[in-house]
């Protein structure tokens, strides 16, 4: 008897297996829904997307003009800010010229379906979607967008059967409970059905969307659970009822192969041999669940030595990347100089820089080369984002800026130029701010130019340390239109410079108290006489004091610079 109750235990666990399936899909519904209104506006960006759904149609097929997308939003951001423009209301929206309604709509439509492309690259194999599905004044239900292996397509109109879209709303709870009413079915061609569980979003009682999650390989079947379970429980009466006379065939049929299956299993435990266990299973022959639970955990234990496989495979995949990583560090670093001139030199500067990026691979960067026998370039710049694709920014605008420069171009000129360099073929958006200054050694004469990069650090003769106001002019990647201006600094024997990312005064302690300006000013002040090189490491010695361990979340890049006397003369 025993082992009959455990047997049908077994089976209602598979049942709820089932069921657990079709509330993995609900929650994927639910948060589809959830995206959908974190956007104060979503009801006029769902009315928008359905009642324009060519203008859809052609951002999922790629005819749209994103160039063209991008600079309408840029506007956007511009006159409002990114703050209020999240947190607009549909009064403030319905206010706006159409052509602003429409580029706020379709860059919400842009954001909404990254989020659904990585809702769909997370969920389990055994779904589909997500999938949404906008509902008109007129209450027909188009197609908005889909992920997935689903035959719809964009603009596609959907059709729910019988009453199940009446009933959505009744049996879609706040709290992620799952109801069968959630379930829904849409015929599709060939007399076809897609079957799907769906979350409705609302807007002062009124659906206006849904989101669904489908199946694609029918593990949700439009069932009454609760049925199955008044089934289950009937057919343990009658086979406690009926268990004496059935003693002799449930030894036979039911305890004899699960205990062969649990010494199995016991032994696959221990030892881990896949091939013994799966030879085991094979000898229990009963055509009941008990030979197909035999033949499952079969299975169950070559897809155990699979994905073993796969997890070394997995581990190895992490460990090249890691190396990898680490040579794109190397190279990274190997592109920045580290040939010092020091005082011991008969050049009329002495330099020292160093950049400790936050992660792996950074965004800043610094450099310095004699454009020719006279005109020294300095350059520190950093790139808006981190890690890899940073890094490989980076590279690209250190290259192009020096190219430019090396054409003897003033410093406003040539950041101009590579402005316009960097516009291009810029998919990710990224830019760069960046200070550059072209020193002529003969006569102290400084020529700058500061594209959104933080303000220089100065000594002039005798006076201390102080943050040089320099006029501040665009960032590079953003605008073809932005102009540049260059302005002038002179320079006498003992002056110094120092040069900084923003990685330094935003440097932070466990209770996010800044390093700022001033601990940078009072560093460099404490020792005015310090080399270059003592400098920095000045400066890095106070920083990793003042923030004490807490976690760096910013690269941290530095240059200092010492005009000398012509030892020459």
């Amino acid at each position: 008897m025993t082992a009959v109750v455990s047997l049908l235990s077994f089976v209602s666990t598979l049942l709820m297996a089932v069921e657990n399936e079709s509330e993995t899909a609900y929650t994927r519904s639910y948060n589809v829904a959830e995206i959908l209104r974190r956007y104060p506006y979503y009801p006029f960006a769902v009315e928008y997307w359905t009642e324009h759904i060519d203008e859809i149609k052609e951002i999922t097929s790629g005819d749209s003009n994103s160039d063209e997308l991008m600079n309408a939003g840029l506007k956007l951001l511009d006159k409002y800010g990114a703050a209020k423009l999240d947190d607009l209301s549909e009064e403030a929206i319905r206010s706006m010229t159409k052509e602003e309604q429409k580029t706020l709509a379709l860059m919400t439509y842009h954001e909404v379906s990254e989020y659904l492309r990585v809702i769909n690259h997370m969920q389990k194999a055994t779904l589909d979607g997500p999938l949404l599905v906008g509902v008109s004044e007129d209450e027909k239900m188009i197609m908005l967008a889909r992920m997935g292996k689903s035959s719809f397509k964009v603009g596609d109109e959907i059709n729910f059967s019988d009453s199940y879209f009446l009933n959505l709303y009744a049996g879609a709870k706040s709290d992620l409970s799952y109801s069968e009413k959630n379930i829904v079915i849409i015929p599709i061609k060939n007399k076809k059905t897609y079957t799907a569980v769906a979350y409705p979003v609302e807007k002062d009682g009124k659906t206006i969307a849904i989101a669904l999650t489908g199946a694609i390989d029918n593990y949700i079947k439009h069932v009454s659970f609760n049925q199955t379970r008044r089934i289950l429980l009937s057919i343990v009466i009658i086979a406690l009822v009926s268990g004496i006379l059935l003693l002799y065939m449930l030894y036979k049929e039911l305890i004899n192969p699960i205990e062969k299956i649990q010494v199995g299993v016991q032994t696959y435990t221990r030892d881990f041999n896949t091939g013994e266990l799966v030879e085991e299973m094979s000898y229990i022959k009963n055509r009941n669940e008990i030979g197909r639970l035999a033949d499952d955990i079969g299975v169950m234990a070559e897809r155990i030595k699979e994905y073993s496989e796969e997890k070394t495979k997995l581990a190895s995949e992490k460990a090249r990347i890691s190396s990898e990583i680490t040579l794109a560090a190397s190279i990274q670093k190997s592109a920045m100089p580290v040939d010092f001139p020091s005082a011991d030199t008969e050049r009329r500067y002495e330099i020292y820089a160093s950049m400790k990026p936050a992660k792996a691979v950074g965004g800043d960067f610094y450099d310095f080369f004699m454009i020719d026998d006279d005109n020294l370039a300095l350059l520190i710049a950093d790139v808006s984002d981190k890690g890899v694709g940073a890094a490989m920014f980076m590279m690209k605008s250190k290259s192009i800026i020096a190219n430019n420069v090396s054409l003897e171009k003033s410093p406003a000129r040539a950041l101009k130029d590579s402005n316009i360099s960097l516009i291009k073929n810029n998919d990710e958006a990224m830019f760069v701010t960046v200070w550059l200054g072209i020193l002529q050694l003969s006569t102290g004469r400084l020529v700058a130019c500061n594209a959104g990069h933080e303000r220089p650090v100065l000594r002039h003769g005798d006076d201390g340390f102080r943050l040089f106001n320099d006029e501040h002019c665009n960032f590079l990647g953003g605008f073809e239109s932005a102009v540049y201006e260059d302005y002038e600094l002179q320079l006498d024997p003992g002056d110094k410079l120092f040069l900084l990312t923003d990685g330094v005064p935003d440097a932070s302690d466990e209770e996010a108290n800044r390093f700022g300006f001033d601990g940078i000013i009072e560093t460099l002040n404490k020792d005015p006489d310090a080399s270059p090189k003592q400098i920095i490491e000045n400066i890095s010695n106070n920083l990793m004091a003042f923030v004490n361990g807490a976690e760096q979340f910013d690269d941290i890049t530095m240059l200092a610079l010492e005009y000398k006397e012509n030892v020459n003369q």
